[in-house]
């Protein structure tokens, strides 16, 4: 069962979007630290000693609103972001992603997932770090670290609500309920538990997500898509580790025409136009009439063909 488990992660990983990746990748960390929680229990005992283990364990993981840790764990300001110790805290956050990554994917394409969600992240640490310690009021009710998907999250919801504000979501006992309405519910209940002192640094940081969310889909619409600097940047990340590792740059693998490709499908024999409906304008204005019958009528409403073609769509 557990090989079957592991497998399944790990096809998810190669293969799956972006949202399921992200989910897997917390899903890991949760199951990891619930194992170690578990082991130190029955090492140290039940109670004071195990938990004061597990907690310096998991400074080296959660990020610190002091100065000096986070200069010398700088790691912590990306995998506080993965880290979630709680059952319902772990619960909510991936929920909320799942659906709302849904949406996200559907007008923004899978490419601005990791962008949103790593960005939303780090705009959620900002306003936990500075809050810590240049608002004294604020400070001394924020805790010594923070963990917890909450940032990035927050950023994928307001993200979705400020691209499609009037897209709705079926509720349980609530029916249709536009999601920009959603968001702002987030928002409130955010600067509510900020003005009661609870729980301060993980709702100020939820804020920075959720400002980030904001700003990056105004400036996609003003002309400036901030996913493709985050991507070009961890693209070149991933071309220095392949380099370094290797010793030289890999050359890339020249691909082999399949002489079988021809006999499927005869139009590649020749170069040839491409037929109206495959034009950009074409695709565009058929996820248009989907998008407008989805707001409609429902994301039920679609075909299995509809759905297969905005799926498709979105990838591109």
């Amino acid at each position: 069962m557990f090989t079957e488990i592991y497998n399944d992660l790990r096809r998810q990983l190669q293969m799956g979007d972006q949202i399921t990746r992200i989910i897997v990748i917390n899903t890991v960390v949760f199951i990891t630290l619930v194992v170690l929680q578990i082991t130190l229990a029955i090492i140290y005992g039940i109670g004071a000693p195990s938990e004061l283990m597990f907690n310096r364990i998991l400074e080296w993981i959660w990020v610190s609103p002091e100065w000096q840790k986070v200069l010398f764990r700088p790691w912590t300001v990306f995998t506080y972001m993965f880290t979630h110790t709680g059952i319902w805290h772990f619960a909510m956050n991936m929920l909320v992603l799942f659906w709302f990554g849904r949406i996200f994917q559907l007008f923004l394409t899978d490419k601005k997932v990791w962008a949103v969600y790593i960005l939303g992240g780090l705009a959620g640490f900002l306003a936990f770090f500075l809050s810590a310690n240049f608002i004294p009021t604020l400070g001394a009710y924020i805790g010594s670290g923070m963990i917890g998907a909450s940032a990035g999250v927050t950023a994928i919801v307001v993200a979705a609500a400020t691209i499609r504000p009037d897209y709705e979501m079926h509720l349980i006992l609530i029916g249709p309920v536009k999601i920009k309405y959603i968001a702002l519910v987030f928002i409130v209940l955010d600067l509510l538990s900020i003005s009661k002192g609870a729980n301060t640094g993980g709702h100020l940081a939820h804020l920075g997500g959720a400002l980030l969310g904001f700003v990056f889909i105004k400036q996609l619409q003003a002309g400036n898509d901030w996913s493709v600097w985050f991507n070009n940047f961890v693209q070149g990340v991933r071309n220095f580790f392949d380099t370094s590792s290797s010793g030289k740059k890999r050359a890339k693998p020249k691909k082999k025409k399949s002489p079988l490709v021809a006999i499927r499908n005869p139009r590649l024999k020749k170069a040839k136009p491409e037929h109206k409906s495959d034009t950009p304008d074409a695709v565009q204005e058929r996820v248009d009439a989907i998008l407008d019958k989805i707001r409609k009528h429902g994301m039920d409403s679609l075909t299995d063909e509809e759905k297969e073609f905005l799926y498709n769509a979105s990838k591109k």
